[in-house]
Order: structure tokens, then C-alpha cells, then sequence
């Protein structure tokens, strides 16, 4: 079947290159329930990097299936005090994660660098300014759109797939 997905665990692998590339090697994970590829990501980096720490919670900005934010930002700080970066798996999640920090006395980025991922419409205006992966969600809708299409119109085609990396 013709198939268009995202790369996220190469997103996430990009993300946390990021912050590897700044110097940091104290670089936690907030993932989100049903996130998939992201730890893988953050996991290949980090081992790339040749770097052991690992600090993963798994958090839901509507805390329904998992601790919401707060709570896990309490416990990323309380267990990992040495923390100097946070890779979080939405937009939402991480202006969520500079609430809570700001509100234990944490300010990002000077205390604690974030990258996010999926670059909401909104995050032109957060403050401080958030770095996010845009998930390129208009390459992707054009991409089924032309799939879809094509098959609508009878096309034999061989089985199209395309893995979208986010930037």
C-alpha cells in the first residue's frame, strides 16, 4: 500500500544531536504516551555520542493515560539534578516543562536548554522563544493528497512510500 509517514526517530535523533552538538551530556527525555520512535531517537544519539546518561520520563499535557508534566518535571528535577538539556515530544509539553521549571526557580534557557518537536503555529510567540523540529506536516498532507489521488484516478503505479525527516 502506498505509505507517507514522519521519521521521528530520526527527529528525534536530530533533536538530541542538537543539544549533544551545544556540549550538553546531561540531556533528559520528556516523552509523551504514545510517542513512537522518540526515545529510539534520543537512545541513538545519545549512544552515537558515546554518552551513558539516560533520564526518560513519560508524561501527558492532558494526564490522562500517563503523570501530567508537572509531575514529571518534579521528578526529572528531584532525580536528576544535574540535568542541563531536555528533548520534549510536543510544542505543548515543552512551554508546559518551562512553567513548571521557572516555577522551581529554573529559567531556560540559562539554567536548562529545550528542543520540542512538531513547530505548532503558536510557537512563533512563545516565550522564551521555543527551538522545535517542524514535522512537516504540509509536505505530508501534500504527499497523501498526491498518493490518494493518483490511486483515485486508476493509477497502476508501483506501491509509493516516503519517509518524511522533520527539520
Amino acid at each position: 500500500a502506498d505509505n507517507a509517514r514522519l521519521d521521528r526517530v530520526g527527529a528525534f535523533r536530530s533533536a538530541t544531536e542538537h543539544l549533544l552538538q551545544l556540549g550538553h551530556r546531561r540531556i533528559g527525555l520528556l516523552n509523551s504516551y504514545s510517542a513512537q520512535g522518540r526515545l529510539e531517537g534520543y537512545s541513538q544519539a545519545m549512544e552515537a555520542a558515546r554518552v551513558d546518561y539516560r533520564a526518560v520520563v513519560i508524561g501527558d499535557s492532558e494526564g490522562h493515560k500517563a503523570p501530567p508534566i508537572q509531575v514529571c518535571i518534579e521528578e526529572l528535577i528531584t532525580t536528576h539534578p544535574e540535568l542541563t538539556a531536555l528533548v520534549c515530544t510536543t510544542d505543548r509539553g515543552a512551554q508546559e516543562a518551562i512553567y513548571h521549571l521557572a516555577q522551581r526557580g529554573l529559567r531556560v534557557p540559562e539554567d536548562i536548554s529545550i528542543v520540542s518537536y512538531s513547530n505548532e503555529p503558536w510557537t512563533q510567540w512563545a516565550l522564551p522563544p521555543l527551538t522545535t523540529l517542524d514535522q512537516s506536516t504540509a509536505e505530508l498532507c501534500e504527499h497523501t493528497l498526491a498518493l490518494m489521488s493518483r490511486r483515485l484516478e486508476g493509477s497502476e503505479q508501483p506501491w509509493s512510500r516516503r519517509l518524511i525527516c522533520p527539520e
